[in-house]
C-alpha cells in the first residue's frame, strides 16, 4: 500500500482508473449487501469512465437476477448512466461518441504482423474464457449462489481476462489489485477457518 514504485505508477500515469476502479469496489461492496440495483448502476457508472467494466454488465446481471424479468431489469439499469451520459453527444456528433466506448484498438490490427498475431490471440482467448464464464453461470441455474463471493470472483476473472485484449501499462493493474487483495484475506480466512 505504501510502496513508492507502486504509488508512482499509479498516480503519475494511471488517468482516471482509480477512480473507476474506486466505482468498481463500491458496487462489489453493494452486491455484498443485496443492493443489486444500485450495484449495477454504480458498474454503469464505471462504464462512463473507462469501456472496461462494459464485460462486467452481463455477467453480473446474469449472475444476480434471479428470472429473465430481472436479468434484463439489472442490465437496463446498467445502461441508464451510459445512455445519459452518451446521448447528448450521439446528438451532436453522430457515431462517432461509440468510437469512446469501444475503442479501436480492440478491432484494429498491431503494428507488426507479430503484432497482429499476439493481439488475435489474446482475443480468442478472451472470447473463449468469457463464453465459458457465461455458460458456468447459464449452466448453474437451479443452484444457490453467494452473490458477493461469486461477483467478486467473476469480477477478478472477466478483469483479468481483459488483460489478454489490452495493452497494459502499470496502472492498468490498478483495475484488479484490489480485487486480489480480497481474494488473498478470503483465502487466509478461509485458512483460518474465519467466517
Amino acid at each position: 500500500m505504501i510502496n513508492p514504485v507502486i504509488i508512482f505508477g499509479s498516480y503519475i500515469f494511471g488517468q482516471f482508473d482509480v477512480i473507476m476502479t474506486f466505482f468498481l469496489l463500491v458496487a462489489l461492496y453493494l452486491f455484498i449487501k443485496g443492493r443489486i440495483y444500485t450495484g449495477m448502476f454504480i458498474l454503469g457508472c464505471a462504464a462512463i469512465l473507462k469501456s472496461s467494466p462494459l464485460v462486467l454488465i452481463p455477467v453480473l446481471g446474469l449472475l444476480a437476477g434471479k428470472g429473465l424479468k430481472e436479468k434484463i431489469l439489472l442490465l437496463c439499469t446498467a445502461c441508464v448512466p451510459i445512455l445519459m451520459s452518451i446521448t447528448p453527444f450521439y446528438l451532436v456528433t453522430g457515431r462517432s461518441v461509440f468510437s469512446s466506448l469501444f475503442p479501436q484498438f480492440v478491432s484494429a490490427k498491431g503494428a507488426s504482423f507479430l503484432d497482429t498475431v499476439e493481439f488475435s490471440i489474446g482475443k480468442v482467448i478472451f472470447f473463449l474464457g468469457y463464453i465459458f464464464i457465461l455458460y458456468n453461470i447459464v449452466s448453474k441455474k437451479g443452484k444457490r449462489y453467494s452473490i458477493g463471493f461469486d461477483s467478486w470472483r467473476n469480477m477478478v476473472t472477466l478483469l483479468l481476462l481483459l488483460y489478454f485484449i489490452v495493452y497494459t501499462p502499470v496502472h492498468y493493474f490498478q483495475w484488479v489489485m484490489p480485487f486480489l487483495i480480497i481474494g488473498v484475506v478470503l483465502i487466509l480466512c478461509i485458512g483460518k477457518g474465519v467466517n
